[in-house]
Parts: C-alpha cells; structure tokens; sequence
C-alpha cells in the first residue's frame, strides 16, 4: 500500500478519517489526488462539507492549501501539540 484514504458522508457533510501516503510518495500530488477524488465523491453523494482532524505536527498546512479551515482546536492533545478540526464546505452556505 502506497496511499489511501478512508472517510464516510452522513448528514449532509463527508469526513475524511484517514488519509495516508507512503513517505517517498509525499510531495507529488498523491495526497492531493485523493483528497480531490474523495470530495467529489462527497459532492456525488450530496455532502455540502468535508471535516477532518489533523494535529498541528502533521498536516493543517497542506490542508489549507485545499480550502480547508480551522474550526475547532484541542490542546494538549497529543501532549505539547494540539489536534484541529478543519471543514472546507462544498457548496455556497445559506
């Protein structure tokens, strides 16, 4: 396995679980390819938002060159970092 990702809609909205690329495959759009299949598979299913979780440590930044936004933070979790919780809506709100 050199990438994937695995998430669900539910509710109107998408949320990416796990999105994982093998290290020398980082950095060459794979990532990025998967996201963008899994958000149109998302917008297919109706979904009018994707969420995710990411620490600070991992990957907030490459999300937010997607659209991705902060919306929520826990600190402290793991110890001396913080998890955030990032949305990228799909469609215009109301």
């Amino acid at each position: 396995i050199v990438a994937g990702i695995h998430g669900w809609v539910w509710g109107g909205t998408a949320e990416v679980d796990l999105l994982w690329v093998d290290e020398p495959r980082r950095r060459r759009g794979t990532g990025g390819a998967l996201l963008a299949a899994f958000e149109a598979e998302a917008r297919r299913r109706g979904a009018r938002q994707v969420v995710l979780d990411t620490a600070d440590f991992q990957a907030p930044a490459f999300y937010a060159r997607r659209g991705y936004t902060e919306v929520g933070r826990i600190d402290d979790y793991p110890t001396g970092h913080a998890l955030r919780r990032m949305r990228k809506r799909l469609v215009a709100s109301d």
